[in-house]
């Protein structure tokens, strides 16, 4: 899509939504006795300029094989049909089965980490050091883990 397209689309949408704020704000002003009221409310168009104006982007966080889904070139076999209620299915238990797994690994990693912590208290750096790691190589996105251990290696 080239760049004036999506500037044209992006203007038409822009104008949908101030017909659809206006339209809002028509109803609201009949259902009021007063209608002089709503006249003289701003237009949001005016309201709204580049500084002001925030997009928020929301993105599903669940990782699947994306690979997974595409064909080989090489294989020249007929197109394999899966009933989707199966794929589902399937998709659900793999999805249940990552969490249980993750879970248990963070169980893991918890435990490496209290002992690291002991290991802290008594002042045996080098012990905690290797609990920290050892809890980081199962749990890799946990901050607390990674200044325990770069606390360790300060004393």
């Amino acid at each position: 899509m080239a760049q004036g397209d999506m500037d044209e689309d992006f203007l038409n949408f822009e104008s949908k939504v101030n017909q659809v704020m206006k339209l809002l704000e028509d109803m609201a002003a009949a259902n009021k006795s007063d209608a002089e009221s709503a006249a003289k409310k701003p237009e949001t168009k005016s309201e709204i300029n580049q500084d002001n104006f925030i997009v928020n982007v929301r993105q599903d966080r669940t990782v699947l094989n994306r690979k997974a889904g595409q064909k080989d070139p090489s294989d020249s076999g007929g197109p394999q049909q899966m009933d989707k209620y199966t794929f589902m299915q399937q998709m659900e238990q793999d999805a249940a089965e990552r969490t249980k797994i993750r879970q248990e690994r963070e169980r893991i990693a918890q435990n490496f980490r209290s002992m690291g912590n002991d290991a802290y208290r008594k002042q045996n750096y080098e012990k905690a050091i290797q609990m920290y790691t050892k809890a980081i190589e199962h749990v890799k996105d946990s901050p607390i883990l990674y200044n325990n251990r770069a606390l360790c290696y300060l004393k």
